[in-house]
């Protein structure tokens, strides 16, 4: 059983592994579209809401599952 989830494991790494650069680079994007958003907020005198927060959330996996 441990060999079929070792197998498993590195099937998964070796489909991904070529996109690992592409992934964090989506991911850095997405947290300075975040930061950039926070401090739009900030000055225009907006609260920064969990929903905001949420929509980051979604929109990171969004992007990262397509």
């Amino acid at each position: 059983m441990k060999e079929f989830w070792s197998k498993l494991g590195l099937s998964i790494l070796v489909v991904f592994a070529p996109c690992q650069g592409i992934m964090l680079t989506t991911l850095i994007l997405v947290v300075c579209d975040l930061i950039t958003g926070i401090m739009a907020s900030r000055k225009r005198g907006k609260k920064v809401s969990s929903a905001g927060l949420q929509r980051t959330l979604v929109k990171l996996t969004v992007y990262e599952v397509a």
